[in-house]
């Protein structure tokens, strides 16, 4: 009799596991013009789950795009954002969730790496640019991390076989640009995988001049230390492995918005991966 309760129990404990793990597809209305290498976040904006997508290359000509979309889950609808004041068109730009603000900086426009950037406003469907004074060179495939208040841009390549080690830490609230050290960095890289413990940045792999990173020389490990933030995460461990580019990690997360693809509901790890040009 336990045996046959136990049967019976096991179809019910699966079932919403099967059932999590499912793809719907996102409309189509009003929805961006196809395009590769844009920026995506996902966020609440108004008590509601929505995903940002802007800029990436939507045609083999320049200029790149400077628009983009709002698309709410709960509706399955898209919004235009707005293209006043927009950073100027491009690829490869990464962008992070602020709390209040969508920020992007860097890419290119498909003739220079750019060293300009922007911040939006979903509530008010608003753009303002980011400072240019003691901005970073122009730059693509660098590291991108969002602390908790300031914003880290780190690496890169600064031009077509040009890598470097520096960056930068920026202040939204200041609107201002401050170096950050070159002592003990890592090697000039592009590609590299980034992440925030809670108090350092901590960057990994990628590729210099032809050649796949991993840092088996000290330090193992780039990392860049900065006083504590109002906002910490757990720290995660490493382990050192094979050189690659744009590592992949994994995430425990309760659904998973790919623009382009359709919404993917798991409940189990994935993988990320980011390809290089």
């Amino acid at each position: 009799m336990i045996r046959r309760i136990v049967l019976c129990f096991i179809p019910l404990m699966i079932a919403p596991a099967i059932l999590a793990d499912s793809w719907s597809p996102i409309t189509i209305v009003n929805a961006p013009t196809p395009r590769a290498a844009h920026s995506t976040i996902f966020t609440r904006i108004d008590g509601t789950d929505q995903m940002i997508v802007w800029g990436g290359q939507d045609s083999p000509m320049v200029p790149f795009a400077d628009t983009g979309a709002r698309w709410k889950r709960s509706s399955n609808v898209w919004m235009a954002t707005t293209t006043t004041n927009a950073p100027s068109g491009r690829e490869g730009q990464p962008a992070v969730w602020t709390g209040h603000e969508m920020i992007l900086w860097g890419g290119d426009d498909g003739l220079n790496f750019l060293n300009t950037g922007g911040r939006y406003d979903p509530v008010t469907d608003t753009w303002r640019s980011t400072s240019l004074t003691g901005a970073p060179d122009g730059r693509f495939g660098h590291s991108f991390i969002w602390t908790g208040d300031r914003l880290i841009v780190w690496g890169g390549a600064v031009g077509f076989g040009g890598d470097v080690n520096t960056g930068a830490l920026y202040d939204p609230v200041t609107d201002t640009w401050s170096p950050t050290t070159t002592v003990g960095a890592p090697s000039a890289r592009d590609g590299q995988a980034s992440i925030w413990t809670g108090s350092q940045m901590v960057v990994w792999g990628g590729i210099s001049l032809g050649n796949y990173v991993n840092e088996t020389h000290a330090p193992i490990l780039g990392q860049l230390s900065l006083p504590p933030m109002r906002h910490h995460r757990d720290s995660s461990s490493l382990r050192v492995g094979t050189p690659r580019t744009s590592s992949s990690g994994a995430v425990l997360t309760r659904a998973s918005s790919r623009w382009g693809m359709g919404s993917f509901i798991t409940r189990g790890p994935v993988s990320g991966r980011r390809s290089r040009r």
